[in-house]
């Protein structure tokens, strides 16, 4: 099975993200629903139109969580780098994105949300 994993800032749409794509809510304490923040790993899943499975690791994105960060992304195959089109990079992006290159993720992509959140031109710079 191939994993992806999340990385990026706190508050960025990680966990939004995987529900939008796998339509599984990956933060299922009852504190994080509450705090609106991934505490845990969050897991979910999805077959691709080629009938190929593939897991999702959520990770936290709040830097008190980063051993849980670092526990999600051990095994992945690609990361998604998610950046929030309103505040763009963030400390803990940067932080995720030096995990991920010292763990040697070799695959990855940026995930820009929020972007209906923002005018065209910051998109654009983002």
């Amino acid at each position: 099975m191939y994993v992806i994993g999340t990385a990026g800032h706190v508050d960025h749409g990680k966990s939004t993200l995987v529900k939008a794509l796998t339509g599984i809510d990956p933060d299922r304490l009852q504190e994080e629903k509450d705090r609106e923040m991934t505490i845990e790993l969050g897991f979910a899943w999805l077959t691709l139109p080629s009938g190929r499975e593939v897991s999702v690791v959520d990770v936290p994105g709040h830097e008190r969580f980063i051993k849980n960060m670092l526990a999600g992304v051990g095994g992945i195959d690609l990361a998604m780098l998610i950046v929030a089109a309103d505040e763009s990079v963030m400390p803990q992006t940067r932080e995720h994105l030096a995990i991920l290159d010292l763990l040697e993720v070799k695959r990855g992509l940026v995930v820009v949300t929020k972007v209906d959140t923002v005018d065209q031109d910051w998109t654009e710079l983002v």
